[in-house]
């Protein structure tokens, strides 16, 4: 049964892993459980599983036809520390054989493509010691250096009460009411 894992068929090797992991079927290698956990779409226990990993990831980016398994697996190597990933693949396409080359490349443009839509839907990041220095600086030290950029007529009016936002009390003028 350990044999499914590698069946052409996306479908059939999800089930062998599932057979297999009731069976409490036990891997005999590194490369059998990468292939376990890649039919199981277990892609964080991948991650964990290191360097090991790599080369079936790069067999399942090039040689699977399910997008979804394509997707995890160049997730996977991207996570994995992304250097090592890439610098496997990229023996994989100095080699001679044909397809293991093909495989390789079309796997490093794959993840070439998801890390630039990574890049365009990931928020752009606040340089955190700028906001340190400014919360060790405190709000008065803001505020005058503030007033030194953008001179103190922009500061907010108090209307001589001690909240900004506070308007001062008026009394309400009613008239006598009619008996």
């Amino acid at each position: 049964m350990a044999d499914a894992l590698n069946d052409p068929h996306h479908q059939v090797r999800m089930e062998a892993a599932w057979a297999l992991g009731k069976l409490g079927w036990v891997p005999q290698s590194d490369l059998q459980r990468a292939e376990y956990l890649i039919a199981g779409e277990q892609w964080k226990e991948l991650v964990r599983m290191g360097g090991p990993a790599i080369p079936p990831l790069i067999r399942a980016l090039g040689g699977i036809g399910y997008s979804g398994v394509r997707t995890g697996a160049s997730e996977a190597l991207r996570q994995l520390g992304g250097q090592p990933a890439l610098s496997a693949l990229k023996m994989e396409a100095a080699l001679k054989d044909p397809e293991r080359r093909q495989r390789a490349l079309a796997a490093l443009e794959y993840i070439r493509q998801r890390q630039e839509e990574v890049s365009r839907t990931k928020p752009a990041q606040e340089d955190a010691s700028r906001y340190k220095e400014e919360l060790k600086e405190g709000g008065l030290a803001i505020q005058k250096r503030f007033e030194k950029q953008f001179g103190a007529e922009l500061r907010p009016r108090t209307n001589g009460s001690k909240n900004p936002r506070r308007r001062p009390a008026t009394r309400c003028k009613t008239s006598p009411s009619s008996p």
